[in-house]
């Protein structure tokens, strides 16, 4: 073991808290129009039919790529997310049953046993969903990175990047 872990593990850990906090006060909205500020359920199935028709599109253009082709950018750039649209689906769908699965089943053994251990229950549901966390972190990061490679492209420079 280095002496630079020994020395940063003895080092206890400290949290500390401001003596201040803020107060964000906002006004009753129940006497406004909430049609304004709500999507109606006319406008949200009108956003999924657009995904759909996007993922049909993308679809028939990976479809109708000849072999041994490449896709462009852009192309590539509207495929990001589709692979919930193209199989992967039931993939998702086989990975939330057993989620669902193991919740109840470690909630069954605990009934069984006459035992309640939320922490054990809470650390079943966890390793059980991290894939959803994983993937939501894998889509992050390769949406950056072709963020990134759009904006060098242009000739954006990282400092500006940060600033939007």
């Amino acid at each position: 073991m280095s002496t630079s872990n020994a020395s940063s593990r003895s080092t206890p850990r400290a949290v500390t808290f401001s003596e201040y906090s803020e107060l964000v006060v906002y006004p009753d909205d129940s006497k406004s129009d909430k049609s304004t500020k709500w999507y109606s359920s006319k406008d949200r199935n009108r956003f999924r039919q657009s995904v759909i028709d996007d993922a049909r599109r993308v679809s028939q253009e990976i479809k109708d790529l000849p072999p041994g082709e490449v896709m462009t950018h852009n192309q590539l750039c509207q495929c990001l997310g589709i692979e919930v649209f193209l199989g992967s689906a039931r993939c998702a769908e086989q990975a939330r049953r057993s989620h669902i699965a193991a919740v109840l089943s470690e909630h069954y053994r605990q009934k069984h046993n006459g035992t309640y251990d939320i922490e054990n229950l809470s650390g079943v549901s966890k390793r059980t969903s991290e894939w959803s966390t994983t993937r939501a972190w894998m889509l992050a990061d390769r949406f950056a990175a072709i963020r990134m490679d759009e904006n060098d492209d242009r000739g954006t420079d990282k400092q500006s990047l940060n600033s939007s």
